[in-house]
């Protein structure tokens, strides 16, 4: 009977401990879940208006981009000037990817180790409708992991280098906490604003054109026309697989160097390049006469606030090619 009770004594024991056991441990993983938010900022991108970026101890923003008449722009020096969708589709895709990985510090005291105080930081504010903030993050310190290589994947001939970690500690406007995410964000927001003008002279698709018009001095002006699915020299069979190389490369043309208030020296441009084609605009492209730095500024119809140096050559030259350029072998050694 003793013995009974013994037993029974040491199961209560064992079932109680087992239930202590299981509280520790329970209480234990969930310290060690994630307890911060998964997301740093939410919006959506079709309610932005403005993205304003603060450079480390500024006062005012180095970049805007606003939204006017449903057409993104930089705003500079009071001026504004059309900007490329995809570059400020990436900030904002950017700042919504933003995911924490790790807490880095919950009080103000140690803002300034991370950088992410108004004057160590570089500051993102996101607007949409009527001023109202959509997001407000500072992007602080960088931070870089080296990759870990064992002596085997040292000594192994010809193995890829394992690539680090790039990290940024970053904070929400009016929180506390700091956190670390993926990335190196001043790479991606620490830009010249002219990083974000849209460069385009030639954006179109090749496909649709049926005929482009080069005007040049002198008698050297041509055409090129397609009927039939065969493109034609001022009337005469051209070589298509030329014509095919070039138009494939000259529908996407785009500028360097930007020229503000450009000054040329007649207001008739010495080559001209008129595009048409299929359920397009007409595409214009003009090369001013500028001074001996410059040497040509081009303009596009398809961007008609910008200018661009041709102080290389290659940027004329790839555009306003002689009409050779698309003879046969034989034609050219006839001519």
């Amino acid at each position: 009977m003793f013995r009974k009770l013994k037993n029974k004594n040491l199961f209560i024991v064992f079932v109680v401990l087992a239930v202590v056991v299981g509280i520790l441990l329970f209480t234990e993983s969930k310290r060690g879940e994630r307890n911060f938010k998964s997301e740093l900022v939410a919006f959506d991108t079709a309610e932005v208006t403005g993205i304003y970026v603060t450079p480390k101890a500024s006062a005012e923003p180095s970049l805007k981009l606003e939204k006017v008449k449903g057409q993104w722009v930089v705003v500079q020096n009071n001026n504004d000037y059309r900007a490329q969708d995809e570059r400020v589709s990436e900030l904002l895709n950017t700042l919504l990817k933003l995911s924490p990985k790790s807490l880095t510090a919950t009080k103000k005291e140690r803002w300034k180790q991370y950088e992410v105080t108004d004057s160590l930081a570089t500051r993102v504010v996101v607007k949409g409708k009527k001023d109202k903030k959509l997001a407000d993050i500072y992007i602080g310190k960088f931070e870089y992991t080296a990759p870990q290589q064992t002596q085997n994947q040292m000594q192994m001939y010809g193995q890829r280098r394992p690539q680090g970690t790039m990290q940024t500690h970053v904070r929400n406007a009016g929180e506390q906490e700091v956190y670390l995410v993926e990335g190196f964000l001043n790479m991606t927001f620490n830009r010249g604003w002219e990083d974000f003008r849209d460069n385009t002279i030639i954006k179109s698709t090749s496909t649709r054109w049926t005929k482009l018009a080069f005007n040049y001095p002198a008698d050297s002006s041509f055409t090129l026309q397609k009927e039939n699915d065969t493109w034609l020299l001022n009337g005469t069979k051209a070589d298509s697989t030329k014509v095919t190389r070039f138009l494939n490369k000259l529908d996407f043309q785009s500028g360097n160097e930007f020229v503000d208030n450009p000054v040329t020296q007649t207001s008739n441009p010495v080559f001209s390049l008129r595009i048409e084609g299929n359920n397009m605009d007409p595409v214009e492209v003009n090369a001013y006469p500028a001074d001996s730095v410059h040497q040509y500024l081009i303009h596009s119809t398809q961007n008609r606030k910008a200018y661009f140096s041709s102080s290389d050559g290659n940027l004329a030259d790839n555009i306003f090619v002689p009409a050779r350029r698309f003879m046969s072998a034989t034609d050219v050694k006839d001519e």
